[in-house]
């Protein structure tokens, strides 16, 4: 074979790794978890978001939220149904969402609660964290929810 045909296989080969390396570096990172909150007059409303990075269906996440602060995570009202595959258990001081399995982009599973507001404290603190059972890392997200 010469050397001009090697070359241009080596090089043909390396265009088609790299049209596959963004496909392959996606497939290695988890969902996104996004925690948003907003006080109310007798509640804390609070807003917990999945968002996929892959495009096929992967191995689920738990999610649980618990205090950091001197006031106590204490759940009042889950707001909307929960999708298949996923559970909510609440226990005193810890709240935990699973999903059996995390679904494609675009889908963003989305959980919705109202936490009671701790009395005499001026800021809620909730420390959430989401295990993710394919990439098998764990992320650790802190919101001090002024009141």
């Amino acid at each position: 074979m010469s050397s001009l045909r090697k070359t241009a296989l080596v090089i043909a080969g390396a265009f088609i790794a790299l049209l596959m390396a963004p496909a392959a570096l996606a497939e290695k990172f988890g969902p996104d978890l996004r925690v948003e909150g907003q006080s109310k007059i007798t509640f804390v409303a609070v807003t917990v978001r999945l968002s996929p990075s892959y495009s096929t269906p992967k191995p689920g996440v738990t999610v649980t939220m618990t205090k950091c602060g001197a006031a106590q995570v204490r759940l009042v009202q889950r707001l909307g149904g929960l999708g298949s595959g996923q559970t909510f258990r609440a226990q005193p001081g810890k709240l935990v969402w699973t999903l059996a399995s995390v679904p494609a982009k675009p889908a963003k599973p989305t959980l919705s609660l109202r936490l009671a507001v701790p009395k005499g404290a001026k800021t809620l603190c909730v420390q959430t964290s989401m295990h993710d059972n394919y990439t098998k890392q764990t992320v650790n997200v802190t919101n001090r929810i002024p009141l």
